[in-house]
């Protein structure tokens, strides 16, 4: 695809690393997505079955570039200097400086954009060991089969201290707590794997290898409202909700339904149609806001609230 083309001065600069004497020529110019291209005029850059942009005199990689104003390089006003990672530098001028300021921004947005292309996909960084898969942003499938579990060891570490101690605190899972201590949670989370260890709020934390336990019940953590807040977090992340996007709409028509005993034959139907991680967190979740602390939250979620009311029905 051609982003730009017309006729413009130019002359190489330095090549392979070596400078070059100067020698303006006027030639037709093509900018295309990850090239410059020189034609000795526009009838020699029409395309055709075997070459689609012509026979150019000369061509320049854009991918890595550089370009901006050229300074004290030429006696000549309006003149860019390109600079390629191949070595190759030149110098790109017109006598009107409104057009060569159209060319300057429409080069700058093509080496933006080849730049962008051509960066390696975060899937690629993390299968090469370059990136580290996170618990915070993972999809809850790959989390849990990374952990070996059906409801992920985050989930279960906060819900695990709450219960503990967070049950009649008031504005539970409502009041934000301090978002620097949050993210520190998490930070630590992230960097490390968690074991959890059983009817306690104790655990420990695997960073860079080596063993460093982290207990919520200490000063640090004394606020529940950092706790609440990271698992909201958490679940904000996750890149699809506990409840999947292709169940969304049906468990809305589900809560519409009047008859309080079809709505919740259909609700429970729905819940054991989701994905077993899906469908083992839903249910620990449902089970831990229906704890005694349901009156303290304001969920603002009707399906939520339909469950939370018919939770022996639909998860029993």
């Amino acid at each position: 695809m051609i982003e730009r083309q017309g006729r413009l001065y130019w002359t190489k600069l330095v090549e392979a690393g070596k400078k070059q004497r100067k020698n303006w020529i006027q030639q037709w110019v093509v900018l295309l997505a990850n090239n410059l291209l020189f034609y000795k005029d526009q009838k020699q850059a029409v395309m055709t079955k075997s070459m689609p942009h012509g026979k150019p005199d000369s061509s320049c990689d854009l991918r890595g570039a550089e370009i901006d104003w050229a300074r004290d390089k030429s006696s000549k006003k309006n003149v860019l200097e390109l600079k390629t990672v191949r070595g190759l530098s030149l110098l790109l001028q017109h006598e009107d400086i409104s057009t060569i300021q159209k060319w300057l921004t429409a080069i700058k947005v093509t080496i933006q954009r080849a730049f962008i292309n051509r960066r390696p996909t975060m899937e690629s960084l993390q299968e090469r060991g370059i990136i580290k898969e996170t618990v915070f942003g993972c999809p809850l499938d790959k989390l849990c089969e990374k952990e070996q579990t059906t409801i992920p060891n985050f989930i279960k570490l906060c819900v695990t201290e709450v219960e503990r101690r967070g049950l009649d605190v008031d504005g539970i899972y409502r009041v934000s707590g301090n978002l620097s201590h949050v993210q520190k949670l998490r930070y630590m989370v992230d960097r490390g794997k968690i074991i959890p260890f059983p009817n306690s709020s104790f655990t420990y934390i695997i960073i860079s290898n080596k063993y460093e336990p982290v207990d919520l019940s200490e000063p640090e953590w004394e606020d529940i409202h950092l706790i609440t807040g990271a698992l909201k977090m958490f679940l904000r992340e996750l890149p699809e909700p506990v409840i999947p996007f292709a169940f969304f709409d049906k468990f809305v028509a589900a809560c519409k339904i009047r008859d309080t005993h079809e709505r919740q034959k259909v609700t429970k139907a729905l819940v054991q149609a989701l994905p077993r991680v899906n469908s083992d967190t839903l249910t620990y979740l449902m089970e831990h806001f229906c704890s005694g602390m349901a009156i303290y939250m304001a969920f603002q979620n009707q399906i939520i609230d339909y469950m939370l009311c018919g939770f022996d029905v639909i998860f029993k």
